[in-house]
Parts: C-alpha cells; sequence; structure tokens
C-alpha cells in the first residue's frame, strides 16, 4: 500500500477552489396519493431526469455536490438518536420500494427483481470493497466477498513481500550452487572434457536467471556468454515462441520454449525487482534437463549436488520454495541431490556410466499436468524432465488439464461445481459435463471438504482455502432467511467463490501450473451480516491456519526489503505525476478536498513505518513541494524527491532495519493480521445473535458501523486521508489452449453493489452490500492488472457471466 496520496505532493499549494453553481436537482415527486402503478411510473420518470441531470454535470459541479451531501449526513447523523430500535408497526411493507428508487435508483424492472429474488446484483461501483460500507444509503449487508476481498488484499502484500526477500535469495543460492560446482569441477574424479558438455549446460539454463537477477555477465565461461545474453533479450521481450540451438532438437514432449509466459503479471509487474524475479523463476521454471540426453542429465547432477550443501538462511531456498502452496510433483533441483556420487565412485565406471545407472534407478514419476508446449503423444513418467524450480500443483488444474487432453475447453464453473454447488452442478449436467463430472469426484475425493473440523488435515494452504469457499455451499442454517436456499443466492454464492478463487490464482500466479493446451425518518437496524456461520466459523480456522504458516516462512516480519519496494513505488509515481504536469493537467483534474485534509495527508507520510530511515533534507523536500507555486517548481521538487527515494532504496537494502517503536506498530502487515483475525471472530458471534432476530446494542450496531473502516485498515488505509486505489480489478490465466493460442482467465471487475431484502421482525429492510464481478476473459495475449483494467474501460467492456444476468440490474 502507498503510504502517501499524490494530494500531499502537488495539490497542497492550491487554495481550495470556489463552490461552483449547480443547476437545480430534480425534486423527488409526491407520490403519497399515488397507487402502485402510478407511483412505480411516476419514480421511473423522476429517475431518467435524475440521471439526466447528473450526467450533465461538470467533475466539479459533482464534487461540491457530493461534498454538500456528505456534510449534511454528517449533521444528520450528530443528532440521530445513538440506539437501534425495531421498525415500527406503522411502516408500510413496501417502503422499501420507494428507498430503492430515490437512493438507489433502482428503476421498476431492477425493483422487481429484488422483490423476485431478495436480492439483486447492482451496477454501481466502487473502486475498493469497503467503500460500500464507510457512506451507506441503506443499512449495510456485510458479504462473505468484502471479509474475502480484504483477506486477499491483506495476503497478496505479505506474499509480495515475502517474495521480495526471495528474490535476493534465489540469487544468492544460485551464486551459490555455480559456485560449488566450480570447486567440484575441480576435484571431480571424472576427466574434465567428459564434465564439460553438462557444465556448459548448466551455465546457459541458469545463467540467463541470474544475469537478469543482477549477476554480472564475466562470471561466467566466455563460450556461453553470447547464449546467456540472446536468451537473457528474448526473456525480457516476451514475445517468441522457439527452441533455441542448445536445447535442439525438437521433441514431442518439448517442443519450444514460451517466452510470452515469462511477461511479468500480477503484482510482479508493479516493481523492478520483482519483475526480474518473475522473468528470473519462470524460466527456471520452463528449461527442461531431459533424462534421456546425457549433456542435460549431466548438468542436473551437477547441481543438484551442489545444492545440497546448506546456505546461511537455515534451509535452501530450493527446499521450502512452495512450502506455502503445495507440495511439487514434478522432479526439480531438490530431487537431483543424489542422482551421481562424486566423493566416491566404484572402479570402471565413467561419467557415462554413472548417468546411466542413475537413469535406470529413476522411480516413474505421475505428474498429470505438464505446462509446457508439447506434441499428443504417450508420456514416460520415468523419463520425465528436471527443472531447476518447479510450479505446484493446485487440484483444479487437474481438472482443466483433463478437460484440455479431450479437446474441450476449460469452463471455470467447474470450480464450484467442485466444491459442492448441486446449483451449479446442475447446470453444467445440462449442458453435458459427463468428462467434468468424472474429473471432479477424482479431485473431490482427495479434498475431503466436507470434514468440519480441519484438525490434523494434511492440507495445503491452496487446499485449506478450497476448504474455506467450500463453506459459501453449505445448508443454509435453519434460522436463515428463505432468500439464503433460493437460485439467486446460489448464483451469489458461485460468484463469490469464483472471485475468491481469482484472487487466488492472483496471488500465486508464478508459482502454479496451468492447464495447457430507509427514509431516514425511522430508526433502522445498522445492518446484516451474511447468515452462514459455518463460512465464518472456517475462516477463523483457515486464518489461524495461514498466519502459522506465512510467519514461518517469514512473511509477517518487516523487511528491508519491502521498505525499499515502498520507496520505489513512491518514486514512480512521482515520476507519472510529472509527466501529468509538464502535459499541462497537473494532477490530472484531480481535486482535493481541504488544507486541513492535505496537511492530515503529509502528517500521515512523515509517520508510517520506515520514514525514519528517510533523510531529513528529503522530508524537508516533502514541505518544500507543499509551497512550490509554479510547475518548474515543482517539477525540480519531484526530481529530487524521485532520486532521493530510489537512493533511499538501495540504501535500506543494505542494512537492518532499526526497531520500530510507539504507534506506528498497528501499521504492520502482523497488526493487520490480526485485527482481520477479530473481525472475523466479532462476526461469527454475532451473526448468531441476527439468526435469533435479536436486535443490535448500541455498542454492536457501531460495530457494524464501523465496519467499512475496519476493512479500509486491513487493506493498508489508515486515517481519513486516503484515496482509494484502482487495484481491484486482476486477471489471471488458469490455463492455455497452445492450439488456437489463447489464454483462459480468472479475472475481476471493480467491487459492485449487491442488494438484500434482509427480513427482520416481520418486515423487509433494503440493505446494500458489496460483491466483486467475476469475469470469465478468453485472450491471445497474456494481461497485465492495467492492461485488464484498460479492457474493462472500453465502449465495450468483456461481458460477464451469462449465468448470473437474471439476478442482476437491468
Amino acid at each position: 500500500m502507498l503510504f502517501l496520496s499524490l494530494a500531499v505532493f502537488l495539490s497542497s499549494s492550491r487554495a481550495a477552489p470556489a463552490s461552483p453553481a449547480i443547476p437545480s436537482e430534480p425534486g423527488f415527486p409526491d407520490i403519497a396519493q399515488l397507487t402502485a402503478p402510478e407511483r412505480d411510473a411516476a419514480l421511473d420518470r423522476w429517475i431518467v431526469d435524475w440521471r439526466a441531470w447528473d450526467d450533465s454535470l461538470t467533475p466539479d459541479q459533482r464534487r461540491s455536490h457530493a461534498i454538500a451531501v456528505a456534510v449534511g449526513a454528517r449533521e444528520r447523523a450528530a443528532t440521530a438518536p445513538k440506539a437501534e430500535a425495531p421498525l415500527p408497526e406503522a411502516l408500510p411493507q413496501d417502503e422499501w420500494q420507494i428507498v430503492a428508487a430515490k437512493r438507489l435508483f433502482l428503476t421498476t424492472p431492477g425493483r422487481d427483481r429484488l422483490a423476485a429474488h431478495g436480492l439483486l446484483l447492482g451496477r454501481s461501483e466502487h473502486r475498493q470493497m469497503f467503500e460500500f460500507y464507510t457512506s451507506p444509503r441503506t443499512p449495510t449487508f456485510i458479504t462473505s466477498d468484502s471479509l474475502l476481498n480484504a483477506f486477499h488484499g491483506l495476503f497478496e502484500e505479505t506474499f509480495r513481500d515475502l517474495e521480495l526477500s526471495r528474490a535476493d535469495q534465489l540469487r544468492g543460492e544460485l551464486e551459490r550452487v555455480l559456485a560449488q560446482v566450480r570447486i567440484l569441477l575441480g576435484r571431480s574424479p571424472f576427466p574434465a572434457a567428459d564434465l564439460a558438455p553438462a557444465w556448459a549446460f548448466a551455465q546457459r539454463a541458469v545463467g540467463p536467471a541470474l544475469v537478469i537477477l543482477g549477476t554480472p555477465l564475466d562470471r561466467f565461461d566466455p563460450a556461453v556468454r553470447a547464449d546467456i545474453s540472446a536468451e537473457v533479450a528474448l526473456i525480457r521481450a516476451s514475445e517468441a515462441v522457439q527452441l533455441p540451438a542448445w536445447l535442439a532438437p525438437t521433441q514431442p514432449e518439448f517442443v519450444a520454449l514460451d517466452y510470452r509466459r515469462m511477461k511479468p503479471v500480477g503484482f510482479y509487474a508493479d516493481d523492478p525487482v520483482l519483475a526480474d524475479y518473475f522473468r528470473a523463476v519462470r524460466w527456471l521454471q520452463s528449461v527442461p534437463f531431459r533424462v534421456q540426453r546425457d549433456q542435460e542429465f549431466g548438468a542436473i547432477a551437477l547441481l543438484g549436488y551442489a545444492a545440497r550443501t546448506k546456505s546461511n538462511f537455515g534451509h535452501s531456498f530450493f527446499e521450502n520454495y512452495l512450502d506455502l502452496i503445495a507440495p511439487p510433483e514434478d522432479r526439480s533441483l531438490v530431487d537431483a541431490g543424489s542422482l551421481v556420487n562424486f566423493d566416491s565412485v566404484p572402479s570402471g565406471r565413467g561419467w557415462a556410466e554413472q548417468l546411466a545407472r542413475a537413469r535406470t534407478e529413476l522411480p516413474p514419476l505421475r505428474s498429470r499436468v505438464r505446462d509446457t508446449l508439447q506434441l499428443p503423444s504417450p508420456r514416460n513418467e520415468t523419463l520425465a524432465p528436471f527443472h531447476v524450480l518447479v510450479a505446484a500443483l493446485l487440484p483444479d488444474t487437474i481438472i482443466f488439464q483433463g478437460l484440455l487432453d479431450h479437446q474441450q475447453s476449460p469452463d471455470s464453473r467447474q470450480i464450484p461445481a467442485l466444491l459442492g454447488s448441486t446449483w451449479m452442478t446442475r447446470q453444467l449436467a445440462a449442458d453435458g459435463d459427463r468428462l467434468g463430472q468424472t474429473l471432479r469426484a477424482d479431485v473431490q475425493s482427495r479434498l475431503n471438504l466436507d470434514d468440519p473440523d480441519p484438525s490434523g488435515a494434511d492440507r495445503s494452504l491452496y487446499e485449506s482455502y478450497l476448504w474455506l469457499l467450500a463453506a459459501q455451499f453449505s445448508p443454509a442454517d435453519p434460522e436463515a432467511p428463505p432468500f439464503m436456499s433460493g437460485e439467486a443466492w446460489s448464483a451469489k454464492s458461485a460468484q463469490t467463490v469464483l472471485a475468491g478463487w481469482a484472487q487466488m490464482h492472483h496471488t500465486f500466479t508464478l508459482q502454479s501450473k496451468i492447464a495447457v493446451s430507509t427514509l431516514g425518518i425511522h430508526s433502522l437496524p445498522a445492518g446484516f451480516i451474511e447468515p452462514n456461520p459455518t463460512f465464518f466459523r472456517r475462516f477463523s480456522v483457515f486464518l489461524q491456519s495461514a498466519r502459522e504458516q506465512l510467519t514461518d516462512a517469514g512473511g509477517l516480519e518487516r523487511t528491508s526489503a519491502s521498505l525499499a519496494a515502498s520507496y520505489r513505488r513512491q518514486a514512480t509515481m512521482l515520476e507519472a505525476v510529472a509527466l501529468e504536469i509538464r502535459a499541462g493537467r497537473e494532477t490530472g483534474g484531480r481535486e482535493w478536498s481541504s488544507p486541513d485534509a492535505l496537511a492530515a495527508s503529509y502528517g500521515a507520510f512523515l509517520d508510517f513505518p520506515g520514514s525514519e530511515t528517510l533523510p531529513d533534507e528529503l522530508l524537508e523536500s516533502v514541505s518544500e513541494l507543499g509551497r512550490a507555486d509554479s510547475p518548474s517548481r515543482r517539477l525540480a521538487l519531484i526530481a529530487r524527491l524521485a532520486s532521493g527515494l530510489r537512493a533511499s532504496a538501495a540504501d535500506v537494502e543494505s542494512k537492518p532495519l532499526p526497531p520500530l517503536e510507539g504507534h506506528k506498530k498497528f501499521m504492520l502487515l502482523s497488526a493487520r493480521w490480526t485485527a482481520l483475525q477479530n473481525l472475523v471472530a466479532r462476526l461469527e458471534t454475532l451473526v448468531q445473535k441476527q439468526l435469533r432476530q435479536r436486535n443490535w446494542n448500541v455498542e454492536e450496531a457501531q460495530f457494524v458501523k464501523s465496519y467499512g473502516t475496519t476493512l479500509a485498515y486491513v487493506l493498508g488505509y489508515f486515517g481519513d486521508a486516503y484515496k482509494p486505489e484502482d487495484d481491484v480489478p486482476r486477471w489471471a490465466e488458469y490455463a492455455r489452449d497452445s492450439a488456437h493460442d489463447e489464454s483462459f482467465a480468472a479475472a475481476l471487475g471493480r467491487p459492485a453493489a449487491l442488494y438484500v431484502l434482509y427480513p427482520w421482525h416481520g418486515r423487509d429492510i433494503l440493505c446494500t452490500g458489496a460483491v466483486i464481478p467475476y469475469y470469465e476473459d478468453h485472450s491471445t495475449t497474456r494481461l497485465t492488472d492495467a492492461e485488464w483494467r484498460a479492457k474493462l474501460a472500453r465502449p465495450t467492456p468483456p461481458p460477464r457471466a451469462v449465468w448470473l444476468e437474471p439476478y442482476r440490474e437491468p
């Protein structure tokens, strides 16, 4: 999370603009004496007029109007009674219809769908999920979607910091391994000429990754440097599909390297260190060491033997690389440690004889998914290749691979069906999905998703997450509202699961295999919680387990690498602002509310964890920038700040961080994990009270009202002076059809409204919550998150899932 808004840099020198004149807002119609059909017609006409009025406003007018509305809302809230009470008996049964029109601008068709199903997937969007809960127009409806989104935001930030530390570890481990091989070559009992082809191949295979990570090219033998440089160029371009001469000739099980997969995507694309780490890891996952070729088999034997020596990290990078996700099923560098014993060689057995013996002793390997370009042919599992790094096999990938192997397109609807959605299973069955049913049954037998007690279960983190998502399809509580047993809720739950699945795939995009081939005058309840106690119970268990695994891996530690990355992101952000100033756009048309808010943002920057490592002159430049009164002066200060931040990033990476003291500890990842765990535990308790139709007390009502603020904190937004980032839309490839050059991706849109009619003491209360729209995207290119957001912004955006259409706002 970026700790400093652009407002801090560019807007503090500008006086608050005068409020622009705003045309009269269309008045709400008098519907008191109208019949129901007349009322609906009048409301629809007013909504059309209001939307036309809203479309006519300039950005400045709309901003001024929003501020005026917010001020009015705060004034009303200050004088409103604090206690929560049930609705008075005199309220009309269909008052929610008026609220839906006046506050949510739902036309008659939308209100009809809401009445029919008890819920409606709205078209209103925000940049961040918590925005639906910080300024609600109605009582809130706390969704599992919002909690999953908070988890994924926090989990991905934690995982990103872990990957930053791994980037440096990977370079150190690879350099150590090559140094050990050089020592081994000097004392090997085998003739140097016999080992030379394997050593050359090992350098060509590992060298490009090391050069990308920063190792000088002159660390490698002169004979291989040209090949290494050529591969580095191809990896960085990420455009070709070809077979290098040193990997030729082609074989059915390995046709070519797909350099397009080496394009950094996901959160790896947003930081230069992580982008290079992505390229290096993907390269090491892609280059095969084929067992039947002596120079390749010999190369992995050399590297594996050298890697057996433990490093100063306590245990080897190669051994714990996939501990958080799932155990690998392919042969990696770790498995090559004992192929050849270089310390004791039986008499009469040369290098070729040693390799032949090791080849015959290899056990068969059951690898159900191969994410390389290959031709249809019988697989020889005994001769399955090695790789320096391997990707994890996720259970759902087995299903998609099975479909592709039978020339059927992957279908993400398999995920909710796998996790227990009988509604989705019926839809797939109607489409003749016999193969998918068989594949799902095989995976389900391994996952044991119905087990209510995870203690002692031998599940990976990813499998535990699937166990959590399966709670979406648990039988409704006997005291739950009727809408939770309807088809609309089944569709909503399927989208919830797919959105959560897509977010987890986004985080694991590098390490996981893909398959290839009320009106305000009445006192209303503060809101409601999605009444699924099984989900909250499982979520508490899952969070504790995930936190323990991340802690064991060092993922919650405050590291120099993560702080340096935040400095670099700030510098990149400043450089983008400089481009806007040079183009004459200042801050892209963005205005900010008041000097007080800007001062708060500036104070937050000076106070965030890590600011104590910045030099005083750099912080003084921030203050000076706030007083700069000309574009040229601002440009000069921005250049100084960006340069200073990048220099500070390099400096902070070279030394340990000072201990963090005082109130800044609440900004740490560990504190935010604790906040999320406490939030879920409290919701688990409250949902039981809600199911029994018991009103909130004052403290409980305040907890529900503050839900949005708590979500914002978990996601890394501190205090009131923040501007939500547009980073929820994400794109993650889960399968690829090489024959048609097509990627199958799970993608997310911006958080969207969910409207619910919650039955409470005999009446329907209109509530607003939030979900994340799920998209199934097919593309010939792999997309970064920024490219996916641009695709969403096209005049004709990608279509959403058709099976959700009956439950979406028209």
